[in-house]
């Protein structure tokens, strides 16, 4: 033990309290921070918060945020590149899912904004976008599932019900198949019972000949199928249509779709495997667009509201005439001739 040098390094600070509270003190020098680091992340996940709540009002994460007087204090950074460059891909900074199939009579948020006190000369962006994003807002249509198979046994109306749950992926190498008439993006999946094992999926789709092809830039949130969750993906340029499994099996439905397949690539016996209660799928086509230099309406037949007091100024898209129309507290009339109400009312 000669010609050894000892450094004394202070550890966090430790407090435990009845009743199973934990608070750590990592001191308030620069390099005082509570890190985790996953340098090969092959999971699904880096850090997993799973919490039933027990009692009204319970928040599964806080984070209290005291500023101060110091400039550029932020409460939440998240911060995604790519260490070694990379080329058609998915990639989303916040992932938000919910499954409302459990819930009726509610309101449910996403997102929920809300300021207390206004202070004194204050801009106040609820959203603030750097120019350089392309588009601001896009909201993808919802698609109804027209069919879908588990190996060669059509489970359309097991996973378009509630309550009719379908059992999948019982054994290696075995699929599921999601097909439509439109080019859909997102297939969600509600689960009634969750697979004990990462199924491993691999996911493919048909091409424009009907050959079945690798499909990439996918994003997954199922967990390999270990809870409710969903697929998104950026559409094919070649995608296509057909009508048979992935070994060329013939489907009953003779119809060609959209179909996109999943495959369970575990070979280890997956004990409890995953019941779908329902799918869903979405983002054929885009209902609505903001971006820095337009917005694009959903065009529609009629208006979406009676015009009022309540909706002055609001606008709409008449897709039978094919012009703006604006509520002017009475009626709605055409943009372009404010005095012209064909079509609007």
């Amino acid at each position: 033990m000669t010609e050894v040098t000892w450094e004394v390094v202070n550890s966090p600070d430790l407090a435990i309290v009845k009743g199973g509270f934990f608070e750590y003190y990592v001191g308030d020098n620069k390099q005082s921070s509570f890190n985790i680091k996953v340098k090969n992340g092959t999971g699904s996940t880096g850090v997993h918060i799973d919490d039933t709540a027990g009692a009204g009002q319970h928040k599964s994460l806080t984070i209290d945020t005291d500023s101060t007087n110091k400039d550029g204090v932020i409460g939440l950074n998240i911060f995604m590149s790519s260490s070694t460059g990379v080329d058609s891909i998915a990639s989303q900074a916040i992932s938000l899912e919910g499954d409302a199939t459990g819930f009726n009579n509610s309101i449910l948020t996403f997102i929920d904004m809300n300021l207390i006190g206004a202070g004194n000369n204050n801009e106040v962006d609820a959203i603030h976008v750097n120019p350089l994003v392309s588009q601001i807002i896009e909201m993808g249509s919802a698609d109804t599932l027209s069919s879908s198979y588990y190996e060669d046994l059509n489970i359309t109306a097991n996973v378009t019900n509630v309550g009719a749950d379908a059992e999948v992926f019982a054994d290696d190498n075995e699929y599921i198949y999601i097909g439509d008439s439109l080019n859909f993006t997102t297939i969600s999946f509600a689960l009634s019972t969750f697979s004990s094992k990462d199924i491993e999926p691999e996911y493919f789709y048909c091409d424009s000949a009907g050959t079945w092809q690798t499909l990439t830039g996918v994003v997954d949130t199922t967990d390999g199928f270990r809870i409710s969750g969903s697929i998104s993906f950026t559409n094919p340029t070649d995608r296509g249509v057909c009508n048979k499994e992935y070994d060329d099996t013939a489907f009953s439905d003779t119809a060609n779709y959209t179909y996109i397949a999943i495959k369970r690539t575990e070979s280890k016996d997956i004990v409890v495997s995953p019941v779908i209660d329902r799918i869903d799928i979405s983002g054929s086509t885009d209902y609505f667009i903001l971006q820095k230099d337009m917005i694009k309406l959903q065009g529609i037949s009629s208006p979406p509201e009676t015009c009022s007091a309540s909706f002055a100024g609001a606008i709409y898209y008449d897709s039978n005439v094919n012009y703006h129309c604006s509520c002017n507290a009475v009626n709605w009339v055409r943009m372009s001739d404010p005095t012209d109400t064909t079509g609007c009312s």
